[in-house]
């Protein structure tokens, strides 16, 4: 209906991508901002709302991710990525993470980018309090 698509341009209603549906986004990135919102539990989550381009078309999506924020936080104005959301059965917890590469103007990706990718950890416990103290000890 084009009534209605006009209403959602004229109001700016961009269309969410959801990486839940594991498939792979080729995104231009264009802005991001810090943005929050109360969750059906009840709860605050602080994360990101990015503005990006895909296949040319404007949309966004918002991540509370580290994973992917970490990936995410050299990316710059134009530059092209491809993400996609993984998982993992690690010991009976189903554990999800992103998958992220810089791409070039032929959609290759590019060499050197994201070799610093954090890995997933197999069967590794939380860190206790002494632990943490340790790792940080100006943070105590």
């Amino acid at each position: 209906m084009e009534e209605i698509k006009q209403w959602l341009h004229s109001h700016q209603v961009l269309p969410r991508i959801s990486f839940k549906d594991r498939k792979e986004h080729i995104v231009e990135m264009v802005k991001a901002r810090a943005e929050s919102f109360t969750n059906n539990e009840g709860e605050l989550v602080d994360g990101i709302k990015f503005l990006v381009k895909e296949s040319g078309e404007p949309k966004t999506f918002f991540t509370a991710s580290q994973d992917l924020l970490m990936k995410l936080a050299e990316s710059k104005e134009g530059e092209v990525y491809k993400i996609k959301m993984c998982a993992r059965n690690v010991g009976g917890v189903v554990k999800t993470y992103y998958e992220v590469s810089k791409i070039n103007e032929e959609g290759e990706p590019i060499v050197g980018a994201g070799e610093d990718d954090i890995p997933v950890i197999e069967d590794q416990e939380e860190p206790t309090e002494e632990d943490l103290a340790e790792m940080f000890p100006e943070h105590k």
